[in-house]
């Protein structure tokens, strides 16, 4: 026991050993009190133990302050097969390479009243705390601070069986580089009884990730920063009476504001509720949610500032520093050359003098220098931060997204090249909108993705992805999330391997009313490539791409449904407009294959092995070398029904007539809709009108004002893309003037 406090008595272990070792099965009799451990660091071949390490012992460790140690596991404190009992201590500034920046517990349960695990750092879990090996620790009114992992558990992680329990404690301020800001459970549980997760932040689960486990919380706040504050998978949780953002099903649940004292600007400094929180009385009989509890009247009001640059800020980055919730950040034309600029998570617009003059947008750059230029790191779902009119270029990546989902309009994203996929954007978690923006130039060096990398739920709306180039796949937009594209044009971008427009990896999304067109892979999918994802694409026209296989579209283990789209123009070795192989079984409604060629095989349709394309409603005509193969020594065959199939084709309901295909009032590939003179030649009304399915009927079938004129027929789905019940879609292009 100190006779000064841990202030004044100071253990400075100078990166030579640690400062406690209990190894002789000490027991709570054993007692430590008012000493500051500073430089320790594991010694022999475990390294484990920075500061103290606590073997098969219960020492009592109080007002103590464990600082600035490290070591591979638990860079404050490492236990094994012990129970020590920690009280009033603080363990802060330590590291571990592994796991455990603050404590690592194997087997131990220890017991923590009053504690304050701040600022520690692990690369691979638990920047406060890991607990492994049926670890039990107890931890009471302690505070987890400003924590980071590099991989999962920015707070605290628990694997194997281990069953942490936490009552009155604020985790706050936490971050994990991939999953479970605050919280990650491995094949175990936690148990939370009054505590504020707040303000933690991960790309997937910013309060909480578990895989495999049940975690259990009576009477908590949940605000972080990330799409969802709870991420289960083969895991199960039990919450009541508790305010979860975004909502949790649950006894006295409440999805609402909390109303912190002090929410800061975008780093909560002061978690205790304003008087007039929905929290407090809220709570299971009568009692508060939350670790604190009331602490003042009203929440530190803000109020909203214009932040000109460079007129009152010199750089972007100056600005940034000073914003706070509600700011806007205008920035004057001109080139600024910043990198690395993290977008706090606050409501805050950054724009341009006039987001909607094109001239403007090309004046006021950001110029990454080679290196990142914007970071969006994870935010809370209701943070709008948006960004308008404004030219991104130079980088390393242009815009990066993580567990975040800022609203992107009007804005160039050119010229940027990175070699972790995402060359112009790239979405990892999270949710990110962009409309009206040009997406042009962009290169991603060694992976997916040279526009586009969606490993979210990302929209894109009348945007232009041009010109980019993926050494691997998605060279205009690729990777595993599910984007949404509406009205967008994708043309001309490459990929050396799949997907020379966009890939689909393990993932769903949708393209409705969009143009892929002149988009080259070397190998599968000129178009769109589809590895183990099943996409809707809707009214949309993907016309003279290449590939080796699949020019247009090629399907892998996948199962898209196509409808209402244009075909035409592709080429390739095989499948010149449609490649569909290895228990693939696309859906195709109301299309028109037109013009489509393959030096080998298959100009409109190939159907390679185990593959089952179910083809309706549509138009093959003009492909060459044939309108359909079907590889004679594989599983799986093409079934195509009232369809218009040159040559034709067994099935219900085909003809094989020409469909007589026009271009009138600015439609490609439509069925000449009445009798006509063309010049000198008369052109029947095409036997595809009324044709199609009859269980189908055209959304639009009669006389409509977007229509050619006198286009009127009647209501049984036409055979062809502008039949059936997604025709009414094409009346809606040109949505983005």
């Amino acid at each position: 026991m100190s006779a000064a406090g841990a202030d004044k008595t100071v253990i400075d272990c100078r990166r030579r050993g640690r400062g406690f070792y209990f190894h002789g099965g000490e027991s709570a009799a054993c007692r430590v009190r008012g000493f500051k451990v500073i430089g320790g660091r594991g010694v022999g071949e475990s390294r484990v133990g920075g500061g103290i390490y606590c073997n098969s012992s219960e020492p009592s460790i109080a007002s103590c302050t464990i600082d600035d140690c490290s070591t591979r596991r638990g860079g404050g404190i490492f236990c094994v097969d012990a129970s020590p009992t920690l009280q009033d201590c603080k363990i802060s500034n330590c590291r571990a390479d592994d796991a455990g920046g603050g404590i690592f517990c194997r087997n131990a349960s220890p017991s923590m009243t009053n504690c304050i695990i701040r600022s520690n750092d692990a690369d691979e879990g638990g920047g406060a705390l890991w607990c492994e090996e049926a670890s039990f620790p107890t931890v009471t009114n302690s505070s987890f601070l400003e924590n980071n992992s590099g991989y999962r558990g920015g707070g605290i992680y628990c694997s194997t069986s281990s069953l942490p329990v936490f009552s009155e404690c604020t985790i706050v301020g936490n971050s994990s580089q991939y999953s479970g800001g605050a919280l990650y459970c491995n094949y175990s549980g936690a148990h939370l009884t009054n505590c504020t997760l707040a303000d933690n932040e991960a790309r997937v689960g910013g309060g909480i990730r578990c895989f495999g486990g049940e975690v259990t919380l009576i009477n908590c706040i949940l605000e972080n920063r990330a799409p969802e504050e709870i991420d289960l998978m083969a895991a199960s949780a039990w919450i009541t009476y508790s305010n979860i953002q975004g909502g949790w099903t649950g006894e006295g649940n409440i999805d609402a504001d909390s109303r912190f004292c002090d929410a800061g600007c975008g780093e909560l400094k002061d978690p205790r509720l304003a008087s007039d929180s929905p929290c407090l009385g809220t709570g299971r009989d009568g009692a508060d949610m939350g670790a604190w509890g009331r602490g003042c009247e009203s929440p530190v009001a803000n109020t909203s500032t214009l932040l000109r640059v460079p007129a009152n800020y010199p750089t972007l980055m100056d600005a940034l520093d000073a914003v706070c919730y509600g700011d806007t950040i205008l920035m004057a034309p001109g080139t600024y050359l910043e990198s690395e600029l993290s977008i706090p998570p606050v409501d805050l617009v950054i724009t341009s003098w006039n987001p909607l003059d094109p001239e403007t947008v090309a004046q006021t750059v950001i110029d990454g220098g080679g290196e990142d230029v914007l970071v969006y790191p994870p935010a809370r779902p209701i943070v709008t931060s948006r960004l308008m009119g404004m030219t991104i270029t130079g980088g390393g990546r242009g815009i990066t997204c993580s567990g975040s989902s800022p609203r992107i309009s009007n804005c160039r994203i050119v010229g940027n090249s990175s070699d972790d996929g995402g060359g112009g954007v790239a979405q990892f978690g999270g949710g990110a909108k962009l409309v009206d923006c040009w997406i042009a130039g962009n290169s991603s060096d060694e992976r997916d993705g040279g526009g586009v990398y969606s490993g979210g739920t990302m929209e894109l709306i009348c945007c232009t992805i041009s010109g980019n180039h993926a050494a691997f796949s998605g060279g205009g937009v690729g990777g595993g999330g599910n984007a949404t594209l509406i009205d967008c044009e994708i043309v001309e971008n490459t990929a050396d391997f799949y997907g020379g427009g966009m890939e689909f990896y393990y993932s769903g999304g949708t393209l409705e009313r969009c143009t892929i067109r002149g988009n080259r892979a070397t190998r599968r999918g000129g178009g769109i490539h589809c590895d183990t994802g099943s996409p809707e694409l809707i009214n949309c026209t993907i016309t003279m791409n290449n590939a080796g296989e699949g020019g247009g579209l090629y399907c892998y283990r996948s199962s898209p449904y196509v409808r209402g789209c244009i075909i035409a123009e592709n080429s390739s070795g095989e499948g010149g407009g449609l490649y569909s192989y290895n228990n693939s079984s696309p859906s195709i409604r109301n299309c028109t294959f037109v013009d489509n060629s393959a030096s080998l095989r298959g100009g409109g349709i190939y159907g390679g092995w185990a593959s089952w394309p179910h083809v309706r409603s549509s138009v093959l005509w003009g492909n060459t070398p044939e309108q359909v193969y079907n590889d004679p020594d594989t599983l799986g065959v093409p079934t195509l029904e009232y369809c218009d199939i040159q040559g034709g084709y067994t099935g219900q309901g085909n003809i094989s007539t020409s469909p007589l295909l026009v271009e009138w009032m600015g439609f490609r590939f439509l069925p000449n809709p009445i009798d006509r003179w063309i010049g000198d030649t008369f052109t029947p009304r095409s036997r595809c009108i009324d044709a199609g399915d009859p269980s189908d009927e055209d959304a639009v079938s009669d006389w409509h004002p977007l229509w050619p004129m006198r286009y009127a027929n009647g209501s049984r789905a036409d055979i062809g893309s502008y039949g059936g019940p997604d025709n009414a879609g094409w009346l809606l292009r040109s949505g983005c003037d």
